[in-house]
């Protein structure tokens, strides 16, 4: 989330910045309004755990954390069924 989701947010909320400004606001939702709705489509779609996001939308640093990650749930998904069988 912190990856995708973060900016996106930061993101919309200068479009509804620009878009409630007194003088101008409504001139400026011709943009605003478009670049909201495509960064609200990525804050869904991450927020939807899912759906697999490609690694090539994280950014290099972000890759090996998610793997770390991934593999982490796989480890203690084994202990949690290893533990299961012993203990019926």
């Amino acid at each position: 989330m912190s990856v995708l989701g973060a900016p996106m947010i930061g993101v919309m909320c200068l479009c509804f910045a620009a878009i409630v400004l007194p003088a101008v606001g409504k001139h400026l939702a011709f943009v605003a309004v478009p670049i909201g709705v495509l960064c609200f489509i990525p804050l869904i779609i991450c927020r939807l755990s899912f759906i697999p996001i490609p690694d090539a939308v994280y950014p290099k640093w972000a890759r090996p954390i998610r793997h770390a990650d991934e593999q982490s749930v796989k480890d203690a998904d084994a202990w949690l069924r290893a533990h299961r069988q012993r203990h019926p």
